[in-house]
């Protein structure tokens, strides 16, 4: 898939709290990149990380995004 439906999904999953979900959409190699602090989490480490949103956020979106393809995945 490479139009960010898999994207689009892992967001619907965490939205709903649904990690088991959120984390079939990612290969087990997986590179999460902070734009905020440059940081790059590897899957274990940012399942911790939604762990932590999910348990103290009832309420969870993503509103206002834009999406751009680049050469080895999506830039949002």
């Amino acid at each position: 898939m490479d139009d960010g439906e898999v994207i689009e999904r892992a967001y619907v999953a965490l939205a709903t709290g649904d990690l088991i979900a959120a984390r079939a959409c990612f290969t087990p190699d997986a590179k999460v990149w902070h734009g905020f602090d440059g940081i790059v989490r590897d899957l274990d480490e940012t399942m911790s990380d939604w762990e932590g949103i999910v348990a103290n956020f009832a309420e969870r979106g993503i509103d206002d995004v834009r999406r751009e393809r680049i050469d080895d995945g999506f830039l949002q």
